[in-house]
């Protein structure tokens, strides 16, 4: 993948079935059985506020994850 200099820099993340995208500020997740939403960063320790969905964000994960996926099962990458 080639990334823009204006690309948000991304950290993908997973919990039990979640997976979900990280950039500083959001967390746009993709839960189980379709499930999707965004949270805001709050304090150490504070739960994390609700925001609006991120429509763009959530595709995003999707797409990153689904291509990480469709690599992984054809063979055409390899953990080590």
């Amino acid at each position: 993948m080639l990334a823009s200099a204006q690309s948000p820099r991304v950290i993908p993340l997973n919990h039990n079935r979640d997976v979900a995208m990280f950039d500083g500020e959001r967390l746009n997740e993709l839960g189980f059985r379709g499930l999707s939403f965004t949270t805001a960063r709050g304090m150490p320790g504070a739960v994390p506020e609700a925001l609006p969905r991120d429509e763009d964000g959530i595709r995003d994960a999707a797409s990153v994850f689904q291509l990480g996926y469709s690599l992984y099962t054809s063979g055409r990458y390899a953990a080590r």
